[in-house]
């Protein structure tokens, strides 16, 4: 089930936390998604940004890391954002997987009743438990 669009006053009202970084990822592809098909949400979001950005320039005494270029920082920081939120989902996805396939070999395991290197104890313990 698709997640439902974001509107443009959703969009607004959520900038503070796109910056602060406090959306879920779930909100945050909503966010993203929108402001990346919305110019004029994509300009609220470019112009919190630079200020925000600004402000932290000033702050950092060192000014090392960070880039005169603030739109490409903000390009940069959607991008960052997006990988983030795909190695989540897919490490989420993969974990599901994983545990998934686990389960069936433990359950064939067992119905077969195959004797596999420390599966063996984990069958006597588990038929021990079930004489009880």
């Amino acid at each position: 089930m698709a997640a439902e669009k974001m509107t443009c006053r959703e969009a607004k009202d959520q900038v503070k936390a796109y910056i602060e970084g406090t959306m879920s990822d779930k909100e945050c592809t909503r966010f993203l998604d929108h402001v990346m098909n919305c110019p004029d949400c994509y300009d609220e979001l470019e112009t919190y940004f630079i200020i925000d950005y600004s402000l932290q320039y000033l702050d950092d005494e060192r000014n090392v890391s960070r880039s005169y270029d603030m739109r490409k920082s903000l390009v940069d920081d959607i991008k960052r954002n997006r990988n983030r939120i795909w190695v989540t989902k897919f490490s989420k996805i993969w974990t599901r997987t994983l545990i998934t396939i686990s389960n069936v070999l433990i359950f064939i395991a067992i119905a077969l009743k195959i004797s596999l290197p420390g599966i063996q104890s984990v069958l006597e313990h588990m038929q021990s438990l079930l004489k009880r």
